[in-house]
């Protein structure tokens, strides 16, 4: 049985001689003794047969022209269109136009809706004091005091004179 099917394993290419003189051999001694073997090998090459005579069909060129014209007639049938309900008609298209605008809208209003500026700002400054091991307090106090100064230079940019009287 184990010996059966390896032999059956080898059964196209015995067909077909595609195996070397020593398998040749062997599936033949094979074939000899067993019947189930042979009949399988007999059914293999009668299949083998037929399709090594099959010849597909020659089609000419007047065959070619009706078939392209058929085809291209199907094609243009069955082309689909849309066509939306009629009471819509009018509305698709500025809807398609409007309809992501909008999305896009609400998305960026809910985001910025989610973390106001002043939560922004307390989590940058907490963050800062913890990476530099100081108080939230005096973190906030030396940011003050940079705020001061960008106030102060912009004066100083736009009128000299303000400075001197300030300061």
């Amino acid at each position: 049985m184990a010996l059966c099917f390896l032999i059956r394993r080898k059964l196209v290419d015995f067909a077909e001689q595609n195996l070397n003189e020593g398998e040749v051999r062997k599936v033949q001694a094979h074939l000899s003794e067993c019947g189930p073997c042979r009949q399988e090998f007999d059914l293999i090459r009668k299949g083998l047969d037929a399709a090594h005579g099959h010849r597909p069909p020659v089609m000419d060129e007047v065959f070619w022209k009706r078939f392209d014209e058929g085809l291209w007639k199907k094609i243009q049938e069955g082309k689909p269109s849309f066509s939306p309900a009629p009471f819509l008609a009018p509305l698709w298209k500025p809807a398609a136009v409007i309809l992501p605008v909008i999305i896009v809208m609400l998305a960026v209003l809910t985001r910025m809706s989610m973390i106001s500026v002043g939560q922004q700002e307390a989590v940058l400054v907490r963050e800062a004091a913890w990476l530099i091991n100081e108080s939230p307090d005096t973190q906030v106090l030396s940011a003050l005091e940079d705020d001061l100064t960008d106030e102060m230079e912009i004066l100083f940019v736009l009128d000299p004179s303000l400075i001197r009287k300030i300061g």
